[in-house]
This record gives structure tokens, sequence and C-alpha cells, in this order.
């Protein structure tokens, strides 16, 4: 077999492209970069098999079958129910969290194998180049959970967030093809189960999420937001909540009520302000429904909050776009949420039922597919109570 540059192509490089071939090619491809790279207009389908992240395993059918023994909230669903607000908010109860901060800055157990905790650097390093990591904030650990059916008590700690980037968000990592990793280290003690939370070889800072939901035509609708590609997890262009993030630790602690609103809260209120420029007094109602630990990040604790507002889509859209602005001007800031996109309109789901069922066809993300079931979940308890 011999090669050889055929004149076409010849001339296509060599000469001025009078064809305007080239020039074609540059613009399908600034389109492609535009549309499924830097938007989420069209996003591609997802192949058979897919690449698995170099950090994270997204897929369903393994992150289910790794924590087989765990009670997923319902099956498909990526999470383990630790309490769930629903029926008391409907009887009428109210729903009491309180707070235990501990002294200190947590630090994370090394692993025995020093393989094994040498991956903390290694992955770390590559999650940086990788763009994910820019830079450190003090975050809050869960150490401890308490319900009574009554009072909810969480027991908290100070962290970095490099704690969690060197454990819940590169336990998939590997140093070499085969090699150990974190996670499969943690499942080979406990095989099928979740790490225990009071494992300190995992950073388990508790996320925050909110799905807000706007009123048209008389009927409640969640508005979801597209995740770009800059988000260190969950982040190919998928339908996500409305806002989320780390829980962050107050700047000003010793000034700074031990509550749950003021430590948990406010930052709630500060990621939706963040990232869709909506402050505390533009939500008319705002309940926690559950708190639950992911598999995908081997157990990290979320809490589930849903929100309502009467602005309008197009306002919040509006609010939305102003917030994203500003964040484009900061270079130090990743760029999380993308444009909202014009011809891809937000999925429509009926039962808490459907979205466990077809989420991962209509392109939610699974910790968005939590809050969407919860929100369903909520509405058809209240829909079952005599008015």
């Amino acid at each position: 077999m011999t090669f050889r540059i055929k004149k076409t192509l010849w001339s296509l490089i060599r000469d001025k492209d009078p064809t305007n071939l080239l020039a074609l090619f540059e613009t399908l491809n600034m389109l492609h970069e535009k549309l499924v790279i830097e938007s989420s207009e069209i996003l591609p389908n997802r192949p058979v098999d897919p690449k698995p992240n170099p950090f994270l395993s997204h897929t369903k059918s393994t992150a289910e079958h790794r924590y087989s023994k765990e009670k997923q909230i319902y099956p498909g669903l990526l999470y383990t129910e630790m309490v769930c607000y629903i029926d008391r908010l409907v009887a009428g109860k109210e729903v009491t969290i309180e707070i235990k901060p501990e002294p200190g800055l947590f630090r994370l157990d090394r692993f025995s194998d020093p393989e094994v905790e040498a991956l903390r650097d290694t992955g770390f390093k590559a999650f940086k180049k990788a763009g994910k990591f820019r830079y450190d904030s003090d975050v809050i650990r869960l150490l401890k959970f308490d319900d009574d059916g009554k009072v909810t008590t969480l027991t908290i700690q100070k962290a970095k967030y490099e704690a969690q980037a060197k454990s819940n968000l590169i336990l998939d990592y590997e140093a070499r093809p085969s090699g150990p990793t974190l996670r499969k280290t943690l499942l080979a003690e406990r095989r099928g189960y979740l790490p225990e939370l009071s494992d300190k070889r995992l950073a388990q800072t508790i996320g925050v999420s909110m799905l807000l939901f706007y009123r048209d035509q008389g009927e409640w609708l969640p508005f979801l937001v597209a995740r770009s590609r800059e988000t260190a997890v969950l982040n190919e262009g998928d339908w996500s909540d409305s806002a989320s993030g780390a829980a962050e630790w107050p700047a000003d602690e010793h000034n700074t009520a031990k509550t749950f609103d003021d430590y948990i809260l406010d930052d709630l209120y500060m990621e939706l302000d963040e990232e869709l420029g909506l402050k505390p007094g533009d939500l008319s109602n705002v309940l926690p429904l559950a708190i639950a630990r992911e598999f995908i990040r081997a157990g990290k604790p979320q809490i589930f909050f849903i929100g309502f507002t009467n602005l309008s889509y197009n306002e919040i859209v509006m609010r939305m776009e102003e917030r994203r602005k500003d964040t484009l001007d900061n270079p130090n800031l990743p760029n999380e949420i993308n444009k909202m996109p014009a011809f891809r309109r937000i999925p429509r789901v009926n039962s808490a039922k459907e979205v466990a069922k077809s989420f991962h066809d209509m392109r939610i993300d699974p910790q968005s597919a939590a809050s969407l079931y919860y929100a369903h979940r909520f509405f058809e308890v209240m829909h079952k109570i005599p008015s």
C-alpha cells in the first residue's frame, strides 16, 4: 500500500482555498464549539458504551451494582435516603433541623496502602489540570446525623474543598490501567455498601440543591438549568437543579449564630444569587424535602430543597443571564451554567415514578433526577390531602 497526497487536498492546504472549503470547515467547527461544547443547544447522543469519567463514574448501572445492598430512594435513582420530610410537611408539622459545630479543621485520614494514598496527589493534580478545581474554600463536613422523627441534628465540622477534591471527587481515578482506586479500596472493605459516614478517609461534605418552581397558566413548573462542562461533576450539559453547590462554612464563624439557617440556608441563598441572580425576597416559600447520600460520590450527603417564586419564566431567565455575564467577566470564577437553550425545552415530567424511569433519556442529571423525584412526591402527597 502506497500513500500520496491527492492534488485536491494539496491545493486546499497549500493554495488559497479557491473552493472555500477550508473556510466552510472552520465555520462548521465554530458552530460545533458554540452549539455542543460551549452551550447546551445540541447534545450529542450518548454512546452505548461511553468512555468512563476519569474521576467519577456516572454510569447508572455501575453505581447501582457497586452499592447493591443500599436501599435506593426509588429504583434507578442513585441515592439512599437518610430522612424525608414530605409527610411531616404535608401533615402541617414543623421541620426542625439543628446543627452542632465541632471545633477544629477536618483532616483526611490516610489509606493504609501507600499506592492508594498516593492517588490523592496524582488524582488531584489531574483534577486541577482538567480545570475542575479553581480555588479552595471552607466547606462543611457532616460528621454525624441523628433524627428522632421531630428534630434532625447535624454534627458538622469545617473542612477544605481540597479535601473533598482529594477524596469524594476522584474516587475512580487510576494512576495506571486497571490499577487501584479509592473506590475499589473502600468497596473491598464494605462490599455492596457505602462507606460509613464517620470514615475520615473521605471528606463527606454537605451539598445543597434547590429545585425552583414558577407558575405558568395555573401550573407549577420546575426551572431546570443546563450545566456547563466547567462544573466539577455532573457536567455533561444535562438539565440540572436551579441552584446547587457545596455548603460553605461561614467566613465569620465566631459572630455567626450556630443555626441551620445561618450555616446552611444562607449558603443556599448565596448559590441562588450567584447562579440565578435571585434574592430571598424573590422566593415565596423554601422547604427542605430530604437528606440523602449519593452513590456516585460514595455517600456524599445532599440536602434537597424545593422553592417557589412568583417570578415568571422569562423574568428568571433574564436574571440568570445577567448573572452569567457577571461570571463571564470574572476570570477567577467558573461559568457553571450555560445560556438557557433556545431550541431545547425543559422536559415535562408527570410523576415521581416517571422521573426515576426516564431521567437518563430526558438528559436530566442524577442529582436533579432525585430533586425532581422528591418534588413530585411532595405534590403527589399534597394532592391526596383533602382541602
